[in-house]
């Protein structure tokens, strides 16, 4: 058990440096399942390793960084396979809401999926940020962002 501490400690200062909010268990077990779901109705290799990536990021973010138990439901190959591509991932749109947001004078921490309006609009309501100025912000941004995930 010691030796996987070990291997576990990069996620937790990667979800560290994130510092995303922290949620409840039923939070997190309600995400999962939706994750889940949305693997298994995955078609495709590469959309199939970026549903994968995002079971991967739930699961470390519930264990890993909010300190809650959870089984991963799939194989820890398939955790080691997630991984690369969640660190790319959610990374690049961390980096992507942070700079959306800072152009406007706001200290946004999200990682939804930026190429959907809907999205970009509940990043705008939980953080009290006009929407419309914040949709538009985003899609000028997206422009030059040409590889964001």
């Amino acid at each position: 058990m010691l030796r996987m501490l070990r291997y576990l400690r990069p996620i937790y200062y990667w979800h560290r440096l994130l510092r995303m909010q922290r949620f409840d268990l039923s939070w997190h077990r309600q995400d999962m399942a939706d994750e889940l779901s949305e693997y298994y109705e995955a078609e495709g290799l590469i959309h199939r390793w970026s549903e994968l990536a995002d079971v991967v990021y739930t699961h470390s973010r519930t264990t890993v960084y909010d300190g809650y138990r959870m089984e991963f439901p799939l194989s820890i190959r398939h955790y080691v396979i997630g991984l690369p591509y969640m660190y790319g991932k959610y990374s690049l749109r961390w980096l992507f809401y942070r700079i959306a947001g800072s152009r406007l004078g706001y200290d946004v921490r999200a990682v939804l999926n930026p190429a959907k309006e809907k999205k970009i609009r509940r990043v705008a309501q939980f953080f009290c940020i006009h929407e419309e100025q914040f949709v538009h912000e985003c899609m000028r941004l997206r422009k030059y962002w040409l590889f964001l995930p």
